[in-house]
């Protein structure tokens, strides 16, 4: 169909690369610089990249946590049930978000980061 939106071309998911943080989402890519030059900027589908406060209040910061806070893990039920493929790709990207945003977060000072929080 000649009408429907093209698919994205970015790859869902967090991580931190060159010294920023990507978030891919379904409906927009988010770029962010970290701290002491702190910049974002948004893309979605039918748009160009603009800077932006608003989202990146919502997307980055809200994933704010305590220095050494480990992220929750599926875990298996019994001691002989191992997970399944799916929840291992949960798992998987669950470290790898908690990854992505430890290292945009270490350039926060731990004391300002706890007043954040």
């Amino acid at each position: 169909m000649p009408n429907r939106p093209s698919d994205p071309v970015w790859t869902w998911g967090k991580a931190f690369k060159d010294g920023k943080l990507y978030c891919f989402e379904h409906r927009r890519a988010l770029v962010a610089r970290p701290r002491p030059d702190l910049r974002v900027w948004v893309k979605a589908r039918c748009q160009s990249w603009r800077p932006t406060c608003r989202v990146a209040d919502r997307e980055i910061m809200g994933s704010i946590f305590p220095p050494g806070e480990l992220p929750k893990l599926i875990e298996p039920v019994g001691p002989l049930a191992p997970l399944s493929e799916t929840e291992e790709r949960i798992n998987r990207g669950i470290i790898r978000e908690h990854l992505a945003f430890t290292a945009f977060f270490d350039s926060i000072p731990d004391g300002v980061r706890l007043e954040v929080i």
